[in-house]
């Protein structure tokens, strides 16, 4: 691709709130060099003038077609509701532009897998939205494993916080509470940070889970109204990497009173534990902390100067901004370094996992014994 500056097209770009103003845009006009805003589509014509007209973007379309079609865009990226990803990614693929998707890619493994075929016999780039992956702690953590810090691996566990699964919920976001949907404390937090658990420790071999709605319902904060709940507000992971060692993870909807992410990975010559605010390991400030051999207390692990310097803008806007970086290089240079659709699969078929283990209730009851 030549090195005009790349035109993005926003589907799902709104003037007062959302993830794609509150992050994907200062991510761009960050890298103003390489990128431009040159389109938006809404949900209507009006919407997205709107839109256009507050953010200053040249090109404001009725449909998101009409977007993926027009000569004045190259990359489409869609910072929808989960349940619109696949229709809206499927257009832009066959209207043969690139795309970068938030996470969850599909409301399901079978939407995934469909939109990565479609994708790859297009020859379009098709980057995901993890970017808990280019955190700069998680890579930290990613180097530290591969150098030896902890020498061979024995067991991880990992804790998760979410509050917005913690019994109360803002309309925009109230379709979270209905599993359907595709957009919950599992597949959300989890998922975006199993990705990031896949770069630093590889694959899940094998697993059992649980999976439990004990609120059964969630009170809109705007009204007071009680709204119906079937997302998981729990879940429970036990199982084995593929490299052997075992794994557990426990995510929980509301808010922890300490830490609401904490990642534990022990082995032969030490531990290293990343923590957060909360289980949004995407969009929350981590820390990393270590100690090897004898020491008996865990100390902070600063960044080293080159990544320390890339993390400047913080977590939401400077991960998602590295996505864009990696995006462009891709381009740029015929690789695959952004996170991509055959990456999101992977994350999607642990996600498949878990639910199907939860369903079949491979459990035994000491009082049979």
């Amino acid at each position: 691709m030549s090195q005009q500056r790349l035109r993005i097209g926003f589907i799902g770009l709104q003037a007062e709130r959302g993830w794609g103003l509150s992050a994907h845009l200062p991510a761009l006009r960050a890298l103003a060099d390489g990128f431009e805003v040159t389109a938006v589509a809404n949900s209507s014509l009006e919407s997205s003038t709107k839109a256009a007209q507050a953010l200053g973007v040249p090109h404001a379309f009725a449909s998101a077609s009409e977007l993926a079609q027009s000569p004045e865009v190259d990359i489409v990226v869609v910072t929808v509701k989960v349940p619109h990803h696949f229709e809206l990614v499927k257009a832009a693929i066959e209207a043969g532009k690139h795309v970068y998707c938030e996470w969850p890619l599909g409301n399901g493994l079978e939407e995934a897998k469909i939109l990565t075929d479609l994708a790859q016999k297009k020859g379009v780039l098709a980057v995901v939205g993890t970017q808990a992956r280019v955190a700069p702690e998680i890579i930290h953590l990613r180097n530290l494993v591969a150098e030896g810090y902890v020498g061979e691996i024995l067991s991880t566990t990992l804790i998760g916080a979410s509050p917005p699964w913690g019994g109360s919920i803002d309309k925009p976001n109230a379709y979270t509470y209905d599993r359907a949907n595709g957009a919950n404390l599992l597949t959300i937090p989890f998922g975006h940070t199993i990705a990031a658990l896949f770069d630093v420790l590889g694959p899940i071999a094998e697993l059992s889970a649980r999976l439990d709605v004990r609120r059964k319902t969630a009170t809109l904060v705007e009204t007071g109204e009680s709204i119906p709940a079937t997302s998981p507000d729990q879940v429970l992971v036990a199982g084995t990497l593929e490299s052997g060692a075992p794994i557990s993870a426990h995510y929980y909807g509301g808010e922890s009173k300490g830490d609401g992410l904490i990642w534990r990975i022990v082995g032969t010559q030490g531990e290293l534990q990343l923590t957060g605010p909360g289980g949004h390991s995407q969009l929350v400030q981590l820390e990393l902390f270590g100690a090897q051999g004898e020491t008996k207390k865990l100390e902070k692990l600063p960044l080293p100067k080159k990544l320390a310097d890339d993390a400047t803008d913080g977590p939401i806007v400077g991960n998602v901004r590295r996505v864009y970086q990696a995006l462009a290089a891709d381009l740029r240079d015929d690789t695959q370094t952004a996170p991509s659709f055959a990456d999101a699969v992977k994350v999607h078929q642990v996600i498949a996992a878990i639910e199907a283990a939860a369903e079949s209730k491979g459990f035994a009851r000491p009082a049979d014994f």
